[in-house]
């Protein structure tokens, strides 16, 4: 009989049924398709050493008038700046009114429906359905010229940090307040956002806010039952997303300066770090779904795994959702806690060019696209001990950690070994940890060189610290027409170096029947096996770096039940 070719299209498909699935990948993690090939994501590696004890919510970069690299990333209580060499800098402006780690729920008079609790005792929200719940802290940036502008919604204020490691962002002091975000547009226009108030400074002047006949400064206030979340720049304006629409504004010049047109109803972002500016236009997580806007109307972006994500979604802790681009590889990555974590650790990713879409777990909390630096930097949403020297004894995950003279306690989640420096995951189970020894009741210690949340650059080599390896699995094949039982004794595989991946196959009668494992197979070419049935199921798992696979063939003969 002739080979039976597995021509499985690009992207992960994960809606609906089993049998829905058929003939499309339905499962992945670290692997993508590009340019009609599969291959892994590159590997990441520290790009700075200084770590911050909690994690980012809005990163920036970008090069001044001369040329010089900057980083910029904010904490619920802080405002970092890393420099090219790795150094980082504390610039949080003074009297910063700090917000919240994670997003929590809103108690006390005033929360969730009348008649709720007794009076006199403050509502508790917590496991209720209807809570009303306060976001996570995060920083809207942006630069005005060459220097930085910053807003963190808790806060209210807005701040210009004009490149000096030496100083903090400065208030700017005609700015409104109760400021929710901030955009600058291609007009140079410093934009401000409260709950439904628009403002505008003028024209080249970030500090001139008071409208007069000399001046383009303005207010306006947008019709819409939702609340401001951010704002991205589009071609002559900027684009208004609130939590339940979308509204593109226009410059017209004098004397309105600019108008505000209603683009997309049902759309809302689902937080204020959710949506990347790219060329075809602006793309978002919604509550509802993934939604894009290039003009005209906004429209939303089938997802064929928009099933998986959103089942698994910890919507108490949405407002986390994280959006970054990586243009090289025309892919948009959407970070989310899942259902079983309080932070970040799965995303799915979506390729403007050929319109696929994929899955994986990998925790990050922020990041920037290639452009001010070589490589993609993201921020770890784990909180990582980096040792100075190897460690002496003992430690093991689930160990219980102590720091030093602190007394601070953390348990370990994983341990690498396999860069110059040992890295240990953990949670915090109680304390702040200092830069000291930490041990454990076993006699294992280490000396902490840096802890806290790394700024990495990814793309590059193949060490996937603390994340599992690249793989992709197939829903069912449908190998054998009608009831036929076929019997596979071959596998052509067709991989850019035979040996890069290895294979595993599974195979049933039914839909939902039992399955059999036929264990991993060390592909050669072709490469001998045996196992028989109506559907099959074949997972690819990385062997080596940099691998590419295409099409595998299958050679079959009728088989039978015995």
């Amino acid at each position: 009989m002739p080979f039976i070719p597995l021509n499985i299209p690009p992207g992960v498909y994960k809606n609906g049924t089993d049998l829905q699935a058929s003939g499309r990948w339905a499962d992945a993690n670290l692997v993508r398709w590009h340019e009609g090939t599969m291959q892994p994501f590159g590997g990441w590696r520290n790009r700075s050493d200084n770590a911050v004890p909690y994690p980012i919510r809005g990163l920036l970069g970008w090069k001044s008038n001369t040329g010089a690299r900057y980083v910029v990333g904010g904490t619920y209580e802080k405002l970092y700046v890393w420099l090219p060499n790795g150094s980082r800098f504390d610039i949080t402006p003074t009297s910063f009114t700090t917000g919240r780690v994670d997003a929590t729920s809103l108690v006390g008079y005033g929360s969730g429906f009348y008649g709720t609790s007794t009076y006199g005792t403050a509502r508790s929200m917590s496991g209720d359905s209807n809570a009303i719940l306060q976001p996570v802290t995060s920083w809207t940036l942006s630069t005005f010229g060459e220097n930085l502008i910053a807003n963190s919604p808790d806060d209210g204020k807005v701040y210009e940090w004009s490149l000096s490691t030496s100083a903090t962002a400065q208030l700017l002091s005609n700015a409104p307040t109760s400021i929710r975000a901030i955009c600058v547009d291609n007009e140079r226009f410093l934009w401000a956002f409260q709950s439904r108030e628009v403002y505008w400074s003028d024209q080249e002047n970030n500090n001139t806010w008071t409208a007069s006949a000399t001046n383009q400064a303005g207010q306006i206030t947008l019709q819409t039952t939702g609340q401001i979340v951010c704002a991205e720049k589009i071609r002559g304006g900027i684009l208004i997303l609130t939590t339940d629409d979308a509204h593109a504004t226009q410059y017209i010049g004098q004397p309105f300066i600019h108008k505000i047109q209603k683009v997309g109803s049902n759309c809302g972002v689902i937080s204020n770090q959710a949506s990347v500016s790219l060329d075809i236009g602006i793309v978002w997580m919604s509550e509802l779904g993934f939604f894009k806007y290039s003009g005209g109307q906004v429209q939303e972006l089938p997802c064929e795994v928009s099933d998986f994500v959103f089942s698994n979604l910890n919507t108490s802790q949405q407002s986390k959702c994280c959006a970054v681009t990586n243009a090289s590889f025309n892919e948009v990555l959407f970070f989310y806690p899942s259902s079983n974590a309080t932070e970040n650790d799965s995303y799915v990713s979506w390729n403007w060019i050929s319109n696929t879409w994929s899955i994986g777990s990998l925790g990050r909390t922020a990041g920037i696209d290639t452009g001010t630096f070589n490589l993609p930097l993201y921020m770890t949403s784990e909180f990582i001990f980096k040792l100075s020297g190897n460690i002496t004894g003992t430690i093991s995950v689930d160990d219980t950690l102590t720091g030093g003279t602190s007394n601070a306690t953390a348990k370990v989640l994983a341990i690498d070994t396999s860069g110059d420096k040992p890295l240990i995951k953990v949670s915090i189970l109680s304390g702040t940890f200092q830069a000291e020894a930490i041990s454990n009741g076993s006699g294992g210690s280490g000396t902490i060189a840096s802890f806290g949340h790394f700024l990495q650059e990814h793309e590059t080599g193949s060490a996937y610290t603390f994340a599992s390896s690249p793989f992709v699995e197939s829903g069912a094949i449908q190998i054998g027409a009608g009831d036929r039982i076929m019997a596979v004794n071959e596998v052509i595989p067709d991989e850019k170096t035979l040996g890069s991946v290895t294979a595993n196959f599974k195979t049933r009668l039914f839909p939902t029947g039992s399955e059999t494992d036929h264990g991993n197979v060390t592909l050669t070419n072709p490469t001998s096996v045996r196992f028989q049935g109506r559907e099959i199921r074949m997972r690819l798992t990385n062997s080596t770096s940099n691998w590419r696979v295409g099409s595998f063939r299958l050679n079959a003969i009728a088989g039978g039940k015995r």
